[in-house]
């Protein structure tokens, strides 16, 4: 979204705004002083100059007055960099859902599917490798009678039906 507003904004700009940005444009490409990216590592990385710390450090630069020397263009360099280079991670994603949304699956509610979402995208191992104690089961097991009663209270107008969910649940 963040990404989105940036563009947006400096593409419907000012002509005031666009010509800031040419400015800061032709500055940086008749500018001695500037070092070469091939410079910029990053710090995981003695192979490839890391583009984003390159910009940061030219974003720091300043005039003689304190005002940022390339603050439009740097803004926009980020907008740049955060755009994905292939579709690789959507794809990626489109096939989790795939195969958490089956048809034995077909009921569960939009929330359900985005929690399901979550977990396997923010999961690092395999849930076999999570080990669970008794006293994670036993809040667990608190917890979902606790919300089925809140849930039958408000959903079954029936006593009869309430009393069997309740001895089922208990």
């Amino acid at each position: 979204m963040l990404l989105v507003r940036e563009i947006y904004s400096f593409c419907s700009s000012s002509f005031r705004a666009e010509e800031i940005l040419r400015e800061e444009f032709t500055d940086f490409q008749l500018s001695p002083d500037l070092p070469s990216l091939s410079t910029y590592k990053a710090a995981d990385s003695t192979q490839k100059p890391c583009a984003g710390v390159y910009w940061s450090h030219v974003g720091r630069m300043t005039t003689l007055d304190g005002q940022p020397r390339f603050g439009s263009l740097c803004k926009l360099m980020f907008a740049l960099l955060c755009i994905p280079c292939s579709n690789a991670d959507l794809e990626r994603g489109f096939s989790m859902l795939r195969k958490i949304h089956t048809d034995e699956r077909a009921s569960f509610d939009q929330s359900t599917i985005v929690a399901l979402m979550s977990v396997k995208l923010n999961s690092e191992g395999c849930c076999t490798d999570v080990t669970i104690d008794k006293e994670l089961l036993v809040k667990c097991k608190k917890a979902t009678v606790t919300y089925l009663k809140k849930t039958v209270t408000t959903q079954l107008t029936s006593p009869t039906v309430y009393y069997c969910t309740v001895l089922c649940i208990l």
